[in-house]
């Protein structure tokens, strides 16, 4: 079955850093079905605005919330350190932050030593192919395929971006691959049909006030 991660940022971007309407969007997620909560960290330079602090997973913790925990960091890399390892399942980053040839395998390397799932995320306008001698290596356990630009929620899938899953697929079979952005009812099928094997969906969540029937028909539509 088809892994939703639902994402916080779509309730962020309503409520800001109120850490109680957060932490009770977050669990609600959870109890709808979420197999992980999905965590947005956004700084400049990579995007013009910032959305969690370092803080967020302890305040989150701290509030109640329990379940898995995938973080996005498109920020710059020094915060892969910062995070508190021991509370996330996985977490992805941008290889174009990386400061030098060696930093984007020293911290996979890292992530996997802390027991954490670390992995690539793939902005929009990246080719795959760039990427392929990162994404062979074993360290290297997931990847995060974004189908919108970087930067806002809300915003449309790209289908296009799709034909790179079957890109990944071919260097790396098994290789987990969740499709992050403009994730709705009437676009999983089509994510599903090209070989994702998780999803981040953020406003097809959150928007409205039931929960467990948005997370429903992502399953059924999904298929």
């Amino acid at each position: 079955m088809l892994k939703i991660y639902p994402s916080l940022l779509a309730v962020h971007d309503k409520v800001g850093n109120d850490i109680p309407a957060l932490a009770a969007a977050a669990q609600h997620g959870f109890n709808a079905g979420g197999a992980a909560l999905h965590l947005d960290f956004m700084a400049p330079p990579f995007t013009d605005r910032t959305t969690f602090t370092l803080q967020i997973i302890d305040d989150l913790r701290r509030a109640g919330v329990k379940g898995a925990l995938d973080a996005h960091l498109m920020t710059p890399l020094s915060w892969v350190q910062q995070l508190p390892l021991a509370e996330l399942h996985g977490l992805t980053f941008h290889a174009k932050m990386a400061q030098g040839s060696d930093e984007i395998p020293a911290l996979l390397a890292y992530l996997q030593k802390h027991g954490v799932q670390g992995g690539l995320a793939i902005d929009a306008d990246e080719a795959v192919a760039p990427l392929t001698p990162l994404l062979a290596l074993p360290a290297c356990q997931q990847v995060l395929l974004m189908t919108v630009p970087a930067g806002a929620g809300g915003q449309a899938l790209r289908p296009d971006l799709l034909t790179k899953i079957a890109a990944i697929r071919a260097l790396r079979p098994d290789m987990p691959i969740t499709v992050d952005g403009g994730v709705n009812v009437s676009t999983i099928r089509a994510v599903t049909q090209a070989g994702a094997t998780a999803v981040v969906a953020g406003s097809a969540v959150f928007n409205g006030q039931d929960i467990e029937n948005n997370m429903n028909n992502l399953q059924l539509a999904a298929g």
